[in-house]
């Protein structure tokens, strides 16, 4: 923090020497000139954050994994948070749907250090699962991620991303 003040000090000194200014308004040209210093290097610090963009929002997102399990995720892209939200979600492999596999499912934010939601999903029907346990604990940009497994090799991961609201305008 001292560095980056230095930094700042020294650029405005710099900047400041060199423009015709009259001795009653330097103070405000370097006042003005290390909060723009300021602002580049709180910007340059910042410029690896970018909003999470949940690739296609028609159909739910699918990921294959080595063992040839499809998870495919359904979840409103929309919801209020802190009520409970229905996830449905597809399990198959080589295109035949799979019944008695465990499915989990996770929501975090997607930025680091926030709270996780989980639920475990039940069969409805051969090869998909619902729940009706998954609350949003506070609004923002989730991935839903669903894992199931079926015996001891096959395994699959699906990804849904989610907006959670305060309030929903219908």
């Amino acid at each position: 923090m001292r560095s980056t003040a230095r930094l700042t000090a020294r650029l405005t000194a710099r900047l400041t020497a060199r423009l015709t200014v009259p001795p009653t308004a330097r103070l405000t040209v370097r006042l003005t000139l290390r909060l723009l210093v300021a602002l580049l290097l709180l910007t340059s610090f910042t410029a690896g954050c970018k909003w999470f963009s949940g690739g296609s929002e028609a159909a739910p997102q699918t990921q294959r994994d080595q063992a040839k399990l499809e998870v495919s995720v359904a979840v409103d892209e929309l919801v209020k948070w802190e009520t409970p939200v229905t996830a449905t979600v597809s399990v198959s492999q080589d295109g035949e749907a799979v019944s008695g596999a465990t499915v989990e499912l996770v929501g975090q934010m997607t930025h680091v250090g926030m709270p996780v939601v989980t639920a475990t999903a039940v069969e409805v029907e051969p090869g998909v699962y619902r729940t009706d346990e998954l609350v949003f604990s506070m609004p923002g940009d989730w991935v839903v991620i669903a894992e199931a497994k079926a015996g001891d090799t096959s395994e699959g991961r699906g990804e849904r991303f989610v907006r959670v609201t305060m309030l929903l305008l219908q």
